[in-house]
């Protein structure tokens, strides 16, 4: 199959057209527009690590992880190749915390090193999950972990992506929560989806919130 046509494909299930796209599961803590505190359950990513402005890693990364799950892999019994249901949403993410809080960042004009992940499928564990082909692109489980999100429509550019980061962080402040890791920029439609239908979401990471804490250590 051709790379063009793994990509379309792929993008045409990560809108839906073709069938239903699976998200990670996560339990609702607290919602206060835009802002969400979830708890997201354990699940494994397949990831690769790209350079380059924000565009160009987006895509690059996209490539790589669309081939292995349309078939450069390997099934981990019968050596076969299989295809992998797409999920959402695709995942963006820098070391460099600036790449997203700033209105002029590093990510829309030079080099920067991120990281583009895909969730996968529940119906695999690591032992089931067919191997990447490709050596850049890696698979790995994930724990549960709580995060806090700022949903928004529109587009994801820099600007956009760092004013929503800010109020996010603030957001984050303002709950007493304690962040742990950078940001990461959460896209779940095509490119050709219309502004005002395009979700997008801020993720960042953070510590367990005191009550909860508090409860897993009374059981």
């Amino acid at each position: 199959m051709k790379l063009t046509t793994i990509i379309l494909t792929a993008l045409m299930m990560h809108s839906g057209l073709l069938m239903a796209t699976e998200e990670p599961a996560f339990t609702l803590i607290k919602k206060s527009e835009p802002f969400e505190l979830r708890l997201y359950a354990p699940r494994i990513i397949a990831e690769t690590a790209v350079s380059g402005n924000m565009k160009k890693a987006s895509s690059s990364g996209f490539k790589a992880i669309a081939n292995f799950i349309f078939g450069n892999n390997q099934h981990p019994s019968s050596g076969e190749a299989e295809n992998i249901s797409m999920t959402a949403p695709v995942i963006l993410q820098s070391s460099n915390v600036e790449a997203f809080t700033t209105s002029n960042p590093a990510s829309d004009g030079s080099e920067q090193a991120w990281q583009v992940s895909f969730f996968m499928p529940s119906q695999y564990n690591l032992e089931s999950l067919p191997k990447p082909n490709n050596s850049a692109v890696t698979v790995r489980s994930l724990p549960a972990s709580y995060a806090a999100v700022m949903r928004f429509s529109g587009f994801s550019g820099a600007e956009t992506v760092a004013k929503n980061t800010q109020a996010l962080q603030q957001w984050i402040q303002q709950q007493q929560l304690s962040a742990l890791s950078t940001p990461q920029l959460a896209r779940y439609n095509p490119p050709w989806t219309l502004p005002f239908m395009r979700r997008n979401e801020i993720i960042i990471e953070v510590a367990a919130p005191i009550i909860a804490a508090q409860e897993n250590t009374a059981q």
